[in-house]
């Protein structure tokens, strides 16, 4: 998942792992974290809305991921 807008969707890793990575200044990628199994990303959405991402998600393995958009938490917080 590149880095830029999303849909309000955050992820929650059923299977598999996921490296999350920004770019550096020169145009490097720089992974940041490793996320396994219940790990969750795109949450930023959860609690700062809809806004440019500054992290990008690639699969490291095959990946099983639970979509869940930001308007199923409503209400929730």
């Amino acid at each position: 998942m590149p880095s830029g807008r999303s849909d309000c969707l955050y992820y929650i890793i059923q299977k598999g792992q996921v490296f999350i990575s920004r770019m550096h200044a020169e145009g490097a990628e720089l992974a940041t974290s490793l996320l396994k199994e219940k790990g969750i990303f795109g949450a930023v959405t959860l609690f700062c809305g809809p806004k440019a991402h500054t992290a990008s998600a690639k699969a490291k393995t095959d990946i099983t991921v639970y979509r869940l958009p930001q308007k199923s938490l409503k209400g929730s917080f």
